[in-house]
Formats: structure tokens, C-alpha cells, sequence
């Protein structure tokens, strides 16, 4: 049978985080449902995992980049709606269902997104909250359909973002030129809007977020590296060519 929701994980050498959200799904997602695992780590994910029937994993290179990973999981997908999923999510109560109640509700809505923990500030809730217990218990009292808690937004946090499929074929992939960061989603929820649709802050939903492992000071320069690349690109794209051709961008995607 066809899923109605394709959720794409990028994995990286984090299993012990990564379990956390993938025993979150099994337990807390009750639509139809596919898994796609883009694995830049071989041999971390134990077997008794992928052998599951939602679960599909595709194996690359370590250095991909979270933009052409997303694309890899995309092109395998099946499902009607797709998820960005951060391997550091903690998906729970409710939390799929009430993401689909958006589209429902609502024709031109392009993506939508939960609230969170961490990331910009207009889906910031903090909550005093560690163990994961204490979380999905959380979630559990939280997570009520409201709509007269969505809102409208500007760019929505990559780490969970649901949107139709229909949306990939009009206005294609992310671009790979981002590499990894967070610019490669903001460019994309440019281009949603920039295609007349809207995206909604689903303030109804929680979702957490893990913390990430501790970057070593290598590491930490390298993401500082390519965040001022990708600005700059990011700038380039979206500001010095709109000025020079008339309000349109002359880079694809």
C-alpha cells in the first residue's frame, strides 16, 4: 500500500539520539507511513531496526551535505505528504496527525511546522523538561488540535516540516549548493512563498529536540565556515541578482 507520509531522517553518527526519534514514530504515528533513512554512518543503525517494514535506508558518503540528503530521501519517496525530520526530534502524541489537520483546513498552505524547544524564535516553547518521559507526557497534555493556534509565518525550523509532495514537483529540490546549514531550507521557504502558498506555525503541536553532541573546536570552525559561505550565497541569490534582473532570480532551483 501507497504511504500517505514520507518521513526522511538524515543519520550521522549519532545512534544513541537517533533511536530516541525513530522509537518515537513507531510508537506515536499512527497515519500511513514510510521511513527513509539517508545513512552517512554504515554499521551504527542495529539491524533489528532496519529490518522493520516502514524503514528504508539509503547509504551515502559522509560528506553529502544535509541539502543533498534530503533530496536523496525525496526522490525515493512514495507518500502523498513528505517530513523533514532531524534525527534529534522527539516525535509524540499526536504530533503527525495534527501537522495533516493543517493541509486540511487549509488549501494554500505549503508547509507547516510545530513548535519546539530550540531554533528561531517565533516556534520557540521552552519547557523545563530532560527526561524523555517527562517529554512525551508533556506532549501528551499539549498537543490538542486548535486552529486558532496556527499562524502565519516567514521561514519554518528544517527540523520537522511537513509538506505535499505536489509541492517538490512545482517547485523542485533543495538546492545542494547550500551544502549543509539551515540556509537550503530558508531558500525553500522562500521559494514556497514565492509561489503564492503559505507557511503555518502549528502552534498547537510540540515537538522536542534532542542536544546535539558537542562539536569539537575543528568542527565548530568548519560550521562557521560554511554558515558565512552559504550567507553569502544566500545573499547573492535572493538580493544582488533580484536587483539586477528585474526582481527574479537567475539561479534554479
Amino acid at each position: 500500500m501507497k504511504p500517505e507520509v514520507s518521513l526522511i531522517i538524515p543519520h550521522q553518527n549519532d545512534w544513541k539520539r537517533m533511536r530516541v526519534c525513530l522509537e518515537g514514530i513507531l510508537a506515536y504515528t499512527h497515519a500511513e507511513y514510510e521511513v527513509i533513512i539517508v545513512d552517512h554512518a554504515p554499521g551504527k543503525i542495529p539491524e533489528k531496526f532496519l529490518q522493520r517494514p516502514p524503514f528504508t535506508v539509503i547509504q551515502h558518503q559522509p560528506d553529502l551535505g544535509r541539502a543533498a540528503s534530503l533530496n536523496l530521501g525525496m526522490e525515493r519517496a512514495r507518500g502523498e505528504y513528505i517530513v523533514w525530520l532531524s534525527p534529534y526530534a522527539v516525535p509524540s502524541h499526536r504530533w503527525l496527525a495534527q501537522l495533516l489537520a493543517v493541509f486540511k483546513a487549509r488549501e494554500w498552505t505549503g508547509m507547516a511546522g510545530p513548535v519546539t524547544n530550540r531554533g528561531n524564535a517565533k516556534q520557540k516553547l521552552s519547557i523545563p523538561f530532560k527526561t524523555i518521559s517527562k517529554i512525551h507526557r508533556f506532549s501528551n497534555q499539549f498537543n490538542h488540535s486548535n486552529p486558532t493556534r496556527w499562524k502565519e509565518t516567514e521561514v519554518l525550523s528544517g527540523f520537522c516540516v511537513l509538506f505535499p509532495r505536489r509541492l517538490v514537483d512545482e517547485i523542485g529540490w533543495l538546492d545542494e549548493r547550500f551544502g549543509d546549514g539551515i540556509h537550503a531550507e530558508a531558500d525553500y521557504c522562500r521559494r514556497v512563498r514565492r509561489a503564492g502558498y503559505s507557511l503555518i506555525i502549528a502552534a498547537d503541536t510540540y515537538v522536542h529536540q534532542l542536544a546535539k553532541k558537542p562539536l569539537s573546536k575543528e568542527e565548530v570552525r568548519d560550521q562557521i565556515k560554511i554558515r558565512k559561505q552559504n550567507q553569502k550565497y544566500y545573499e547573492y541569490k535572493w538580493f544582488y541578482l533580484q536587483d539586477h534582473n528585474g526582481g527574479q532570480s537567475t539561479l534554479h532551483p
